[in-house]
């Protein structure tokens, strides 16, 4: 087997110091038996290298992502959700004719504190806090 060149060498040396990868060198994937043969420790330092990434991105996904039951047991679930928007909807009492269903209101517009919605019978406006999200839950 061919022993790598000094230009082959340079552009892996090229190809780690200023590109950070040597997968990115086209003659890589062909000039590895000879990089093992004559460089070992290239290698290996190379596959533990890309091991490393993976261990990281898995590490740093589980601290982004809860498992499950941890979301579930944190927001209550769907139940509490159900509960939630029941207590949103019966939130909606005109005190000008009262009205209290929420067919009797439609939606206009979302401010800071909540949602105004207008009676449909005397249209006076309603502040409501803002709907349950069930993606929260």
């Amino acid at each position: 087997m061919e022993k790598l060149t000094e230009e082959q060498i340079s552009d892996l040396k090229y190809f780690w110091e200023e590109k950070g990868n040597l997968e990115r060198y086209c003659d890589f994937e062909k000039l590895k038996p000879q990089i093992q043969e004559q460089f070992p420790e290239l290698l290996k330092a190379w596959h533990d290298y890309k091991s490393s990434i993976k261990i990281m991105d898995s590490v740093v996904k589980s601290l982004v992502y809860k498992p499950i039951d941890n979301i579930v047991s944190s927001t209550g679930g769907i139940d509490k959700y159900f509960a939630d928007l029941e207590k949103w909807e019966k939130s909606f009492y005109c005190n000008e004719c009262g009205c209290d269903k929420i067919e009797e209101f439609y939606y206009s517009r979302t401010v800071a504190n909540g949602q105004v919605w207008y009676c449909t019978v005397c249209t006076t406006e309603k502040i409501v806090g803002h709907k349950p999200n069930e993606d929260n839950y």
